[in-house]
């Protein structure tokens, strides 16, 4: 039986103090290991960078998943903001909880306040996520 735990995960935007955990997340998307102040550098300046939007799940005030998301013009769609999803990772115990789909929700609306017409799919999934594919078909809604 899947557990719902959809009234204790907060949705939010990713915070400067949430750098460690998101490092943690991402060099394991990556399958290595990043240098931690460069990467630290570029989390920070993309916090501040209004065409990139940061949310983080938080669980008891442990960051337990994050996606990450650009916006551009895209010249195919006559100069309409689109969003890109580019990273999305949920710790393994939580991936069951139906996290993915609230971080999901929520980027949703926050790309709506900003003007994108949509939010396509183009991410990285945990490298031993058996149904990273798939995962990745079903959110595209393929």
């Amino acid at each position: 039986m899947k557990r719902n735990f959809n009234d204790v995960i907060l949705i939010r935007r990713a915070k400067n103090k949430d750098v460690r955990a998101i490092y943690s997340f991402i060099c394991e998307l990556s399958r290595h290991k990043l240098d931690y102040e460069k990467f630290k550098q570029a989390y920070n300046t993309n916090l501040e960078n209004p065409e990139m939007i940061y949310l983080v799940a938080d669980h008891s005030s442990e960051v337990v998943g994050f996606v990450s998301c650009v916006s551009h013009l895209r010249l195919r769609d006559g100069g309409d903001r689109v969003g890109e999803i580019k990273d999305m990772y949920v710790l393994p115990y939580m991936r069951t909880m139906g996290i993915e789909h609230l971080l999901l929700e929520k980027l949703i609306v926050v790309a709506k306040t900003k003007g994108m017409i949509r939010v396509d799919v183009n991410m990285n999934l945990a490298p031993d996520d058996d149904n990273a594919e798939g995962d990745s078909d079903r959110l595209a809604g393929e």
